[in-house]
């Protein structure tokens, strides 16, 4: 494996193999050939650091997938052997041939970075990043993430005999959504779908193009660290491409890590200079008064102000002791007894902990109020 230097952090990500073999001064693009024993570099931690960028969030080492076709080609039927060719010709089958969807796939993601993954149809570029999201398995190979990736696209899996609402829900539960937050996002999921009131009848009845906006909208209602955008969202009118673009860009701006691929390279240079521009050191403020309060009580035990719910706690200089310390004031102030130092190792950020709390906490509107007294008596303190 090769190593690839890096810009700074929350800049695109640089990884490259047009060719076998061949690796180039970093890109924000991630170029996959179907047809070669292409790599993509691998950054490895010292290069990281070096680089000063990110903790890793996602480590994909020697991502391998391969299978078995039939083929109709001449050759294939004369490379068999003579026993071989009698079986085929008994039974009425075609030979198979080995298909190397993926060949020896290797890098480093980290924090604040924005990876563009290009290819044509072919390539293996959405397989790549379903074994990332977890809903495929690879030949060989293994993928390491810090927390759940999230893949926005429109495969999510949904119950045909029921409703769409009914779908919204369950999805959203299945992502880790307490109830109350559900309650909050359902009118937001259901505009973004813009399937008006078919909503309320059940997805056996709806069209594909129809399906596939809600599928877009439950998958963008989660709030991830590591989100993987597909290019398959192209589906839809002009007024839901709008929305869903608009949608997009959002999170790709609270988004600690994100993967894009698609099979044109100026739309993923585009996304990519879009989600380079709008840092998520900068632009991730608290959602509500839990994400503030946590903030608050951060930035004490750290000594030093929290400018980001997405930062990494490691990064801003945290540590195990640190994160005891932070356990117990969150405890102490906000009255969530069952959160561990565990939590805070495993929700490396203001945000993913937030969300981990809203699932701990029985009744989270008492949290929040709770949070909201915090963060008065922590503005009434400041000078």
């Amino acid at each position: 494996m090769s190593n690839a230097e890096t810009g700074p952090k929350n800049e695109p990500a640089a990884l490259q193999a047009d060719e076998p073999g061949d690796t180039t001064t970093p890109s924000p693009i991630v170029t996959m050939a179907p047809d070669a024993d292409s790599r993509p570099a691998v950054m490895t931690a010292d290069d990281g650091h070096e680089a000063g960028i990110g903790t890793a969030t996602v480590v994909v080492d020697d991502i391998r997938v391969s299978y078995r076709a039939p083929s109709t080609d001449a050759e294939d039927l004369r490379a068999a052997s003579m026993a071989h060719k009698v079986f085929l010709g008994l039974t009425g089958q075609r030979p198979k041939v080995r298909i190397d969807a993926l060949k020896g796939i290797s890098f480093v993601a980290r924090a604040g970075e924005s990876i563009g993954i290009l290819g044509r149809n072919g390539a293996g570029k959405s397989t790549l990043l379903r074994i990332i999201g977890g809903l495929e398995t690879p030949t060989s190979g293994t993928v390491s993430a810090r927390s759940n990736p999230v893949l926005l696209g429109v495969n999510a899996a949904l119950v045909p005999d029921l409703s769409g609402e009914r779908n919204v829900r369950l999805g959203c539960l299945a992502m880790g959504l307490s109830p109350r937050q559900i309650e909050e996002i359902i009118p937001e999921v259901i505009e973004l779908a813009g399937i008006g009131k078919a909503i309320y009848r059940p997805m056996k009845t709806y069209s594909s193009g129809m399906a596939s906006r809600l599928r877009f909208a439950i998958a963008a209602a989660a709030n991830p660290d590591i989100l993987l955008i597909d290019e398959a969202l192209s589906t839809g009118d002009a007024a839901f491409k709008e929305r869903s673009e608009n949608k997009m860009t959002e999170l790709r701006r609270a988004a600690g890590t994100v993967f894009i691929v698609n099979h044109a390279a100026q739309v993923i240079e585009e996304a990519l200079a879009e989600a380079a521009s709008s840092s998520p050191s900068e632009t991730a403020t608290p959602r509500d008064a839990l994400e503030a309060a946590l903030s608050y009580l951060l930035g004490q035990v750290l000594g030093a102000e929290v400018n980001s719910v997405t930062a990494d706690f490691f990064d801003l200089g945290g540590d195990s002791i640190l994160a005891t310390s932070y356990t117990a004031r969150v405890r102490e102030f906000l009255g969530v007894e069952t959160m561990t130092v565990a939590d805070v190792l495993e929700c490396r950020s203001v945000r993913m902990l937030a969300d981990r709390l809203n699932q701990l906490h029985p009744q989270t509107e008492q949290l929040q109020a709770t949070a909201e007294l915090l963060v008065e008596v922590a503005k009434a303190q400041t000078p």
